[in-house]
């Protein structure tokens, strides 16, 4: 179900509300409804409204938007012998209104549908662990801004790129991994250890053949799904001490 950006559900009206059997599906689940449209078609004596009254209080808590638009069936008019589906011909022109209106707030709540979380996730796992360029430019914004960009880089996309670039250059094996993220609003804190094998330049030492690894904690701010803005602090200057560059009394 999480899947699916919009529903359409189909209730009759049992003593004045939706049925068990609906009730406790949607109950099955929670977080997978979050930010999501839905819309109604109802059956019953009284076209099946007061079932639906019902379902968008339920709809409210699990964060789902309903849109205005129904459909209510009317046992007496709409089934033939009260079993055989024979609906009235506006109907047609109804149904159409409510899932044009359902597709319209699947697509506005797009953006308050993403997980900021994965976003940076997905950053972390394929683009600097799995070097996936494409990726890298599907996920940071044109306009976005690094407020604590690493020597030698310049403090906006094109920085990062050659960054990344920088690292998987130095470290072909190069892999982060990821130890706890929080996001509050649309920022993400990630705390993560970076690690690989030195065989290329970094930081001016030449390739050492060592393995080495360095912690780094950084905030990334998503906005509609992409990356806009970075602050962080990586230990990176602790690779010196670990492929022997330093004095070991230093190390």
């Amino acid at each position: 179900m999480a899947s699916f950006e919009g529903y359409v559900f189909v209730t009759p009206e049992c003593n004045h509300s939706t049925s068990g059997a609906l009730k406790n599906a949607i109950d099955f689940l929670h977080r997978e409804w979050h930010n999501k449209a839905a819309g109604f078609v109802s059956y019953g004596t009284a076209g099946g409204t007061r079932a639906v009254e019902h379902l968008r209080l339920v709809m409210g808590e699990l964060q789902v938007a309903d849109v205005r638009n129904q459909v209510a069936l009317s046992l007496f008019t709409d089934f033939e012998d009260f079993s055989t589906f024979r609906p009235a011909p506006h109907h047609t022109a109804a149904v159409g209104a409510l899932l044009d209106q359902v597709v319209a707030w699947s697509a506005a709540l797009a953006s308050p549908r993403t997980d900021v979380k994965e976003v940076v996730r997905r950053n972390t796992e394929q683009v600097q662990s799995g070097g996936d360029s494409a990726l890298f430019e599907e996920l940071f914004a044109d306009g976005f801004v690094d407020h604590t960009p690493q020597p030698g880089t310049t403090p906006d996309k094109d920085g990062v790129r050659a960054l990344y670039r920088a690292l998987r250059s130095a470290f072909p094996d190069f892999s982060a991994k990821i130890h706890w993220q929080t996001a509050e609003g649309d920022v993400v804190t990630t705390h993560k250890t970076c690690s690989g094998t030195h065989l290329g330049e970094f930081l001016g030492i030449a390739p050492t053949g060592e393995h080495v690894e360095f912690e780094t904690v950084d905030a990334m701010r998503v906005r509609e799904g992409r990356i806009t803005e970075h602050w962080g602090v990586a230990n990176q200057y602790s690779v010196p001490r670990q492929v022997g560059v330093l004095p070991a009394a230093d190390r």
